[in-house]
């Protein structure tokens, strides 16, 4: 996750330096968001603002996703790809895994603060996600403190922002750079984020990294 979140970061900040404001179209692959939706996880009970991503969508996963990927000249297999994710997230076949990802995020980052062991260890055991908000963006959004283009954010020590599904290089003129970001990889470098925060008292971009390890 490392490299992934350098790697949009970057490409992002590149476009968003180099180009006028408002002058690219970031895709909305999966739609608009929908504010108002709430649900919690069911293993951390978080609370998230789903943006209605974890209901079905048949005409973003099954005809505007691909159109818009092929108007980049999107591979074959990187179309399918996404469209495979869309409908997991969305839950079109079966039930949607927004929420399951978000947790999974959180077991992942936890096991790695734990395997510091002591203060490490007792803090990611001990707290307490269900005061923990996410917030699921339609397409990448300027970071509130920078203004960059980003896919997530951590904005203070109990809210997050994430993108449900981008690309690396969604501008590159290479369609076969198009690389996959999903929500649950934002979701994990953010929950990172939060769990430093907390422990600290201060901001500090370290993601899914080892916190013993800086």
């Amino acid at each position: 996750m490392n490299i992934l979140r350098a790697t949009v970061i970057a490409f992002l900040t590149g476009i968003a330096f180099s180009s006028p404001a408002g002058a690219q179209t970031w895709p909305k692959l999966l739609g608009e968001a929908d504010p108002t939706l709430v649900a919690y996880t069911p293993k951390y009970h978080v609370r998230v603002f789903t943006g209605g991503f974890d209901q079905p969508r048949p005409k973003q996963t099954e005809k505007k996703l691909v159109s818009k990927l092929r108007k980049h000249d999107a591979t074959q297999s990187t179309i399918t790809t996404a469209q495979d994710y869309g409908r997991r997230l969305t839950g079109l076949f079966e039930p949607s895994t927004l929420l399951d990802e978000i947790d999974e995020a959180i077991d992942r980052v936890t096991a790695i603060w734990r395997s510091c062991g002591g203060i490490y260890a007792r803090h990611s055991s001990d707290f307490g996600w269900s005061n923990i908000t996410f917030t699921v963006r339609d397409t990448v959004f300027a970071n509130p403190g920078t203004g960059v283009m980003v896919g997530g954010v951590t904005v203070d020590k109990y809210n997050a922002h994430i993108v449900n599904l981008t690309f690396h290089y969604w501008f590159d003129p290479d369609p076969t750079r198009l690389e996959i970001a999903k929500l649950g990889d934002f979701a994990r470098w953010e929950a990172g984020n939060i769990l430093e925060w907390n422990r600290t008292g201060q901001p500090r971009d370290i993601g899914d990294s080892s916190p013993c390890g800086k």
